[in-house]
């Protein structure tokens, strides 16, 4: 048992020889403690903030509140990394000023990069000051639609109706269409009617169901007109229905109003302007090509 205890204390005293790896171990306790301090107080001052803007009144909204949390984050985290790497390089023995100074052509590449994140971060600016989205509104980016997820300084997320998230660079939001912000919408039902359908009959027929769509739908803000003939077909003709719905009830209604429609005019006996296959028989088809 000595003569371990000997040896250890023989390897502690070569090892204490190497003062260079006595300073590195001091230097990443150094940087483990930097680490640590900067996401404590991030963490602090995140919980702050986000607190800060929950309690606030008037234009926030709990989406909003939502969407300038998210907001908060991303900033203070890039924020507390680089504060974290500049302090880092302070311990470990280099002047970070220096560094950046020398970094010649990496520092040209490194001021085009920041300069796209700038880009990003006012273009995100502007998205919360101008409210054009907020988490959790239902928006069509540059012809794909889908349900916005975390607004960051750099870049929008959202997931589509089919399930994919999308992720794009601020600087790159264009066309926005935000369905959430809307106050109604009108929704479009066509319906193919045969020539030996009374259209009177079938207009009177349907005004009389209005109670019953309002009961039925109580997303109808007004009760759905019809708007007159939109077209011709060679069995029939096709009958535009225009009915005014709360916001982002459209799609559902759309389903549903067209499957009232088919069971009025089963109902009723409406004939669909449907295209029927028939089997031509031998005279048939002499007629139609004579030889």
């Amino acid at each position: 048992m000595e003569e371990l205890r000997n040896r250890f204390n023989q390897f502690i005293e070569d090892f204490l020889k190497f003062t260079w790896a006595w300073e590195l171990l001091k230097s990443i306790g150094r940087v483990l403690i930097v680490v640590l301090i900067c996401f404590v107080v991030y963490r602090i001052v995140v919980f702050i903030m986000t607190k800060y803007v929950s309690f606030i009144k008037g234009d926030f909204n709990k989406k909003r509140a939502r969407t300038i949390n998210n907001l908060i984050r991303s900033f203070m985290r890039y924020i507390f990394l680089v504060i974290g790497i500049i302090f880092s390089l302070q311990y470990i023995g280099l002047d970070p000023a220096t560094i950046f100074a020398g970094a010649g052509v990496i520092g040209i590449v490194i001021g085009f990069a920041f300069q796209d994140l700038l880009k990003d971060i006012v273009a995100g600016f502007f998205i919360i000051v101008e409210k054009s989205y907020n988490v959790g509104d239902l928006v069509n980016i540059d012809e794909t639609m889908g349900t916005i997820t975390n607004i960051g300084i750099k870049t929008t997320t959202f997931t589509a109706y089919t399930g994919e998230v999308i992720i794009i660079n601020n600087r790159d939001v264009s066309k926005i269409i935000n369905y959430t912000l809307a106050n109604y919408s009108i929704v479009v039902n066509n319906l193919s009617l045969s020539f030996d359908d009374d259209i009177n009959r079938f207009v009177n027929i349907f005004n009389s169901k209005m109670d019953y769509f309002k009961e039925k739908f109580p997303e109808i803000i007004e009760n759905p007109a019809i708007k007159g003939l939109t077209g011709f077909e060679t069995i029939g003709y096709t009958i535009e229905i225009h009915t005014k719905v709360r916001a982002l009830s459209q799609y559902a209604f759309r389903r549903d109003f067209n499957l009232e429609l088919l069971k009025l005019c089963q109902e009723h006996n409406f004939k669909r302007a449907i295209p029927i296959k028939k089997e031509l028989s031998e005279d048939d088809k002499n007629d139609i090509n004579p030889t």
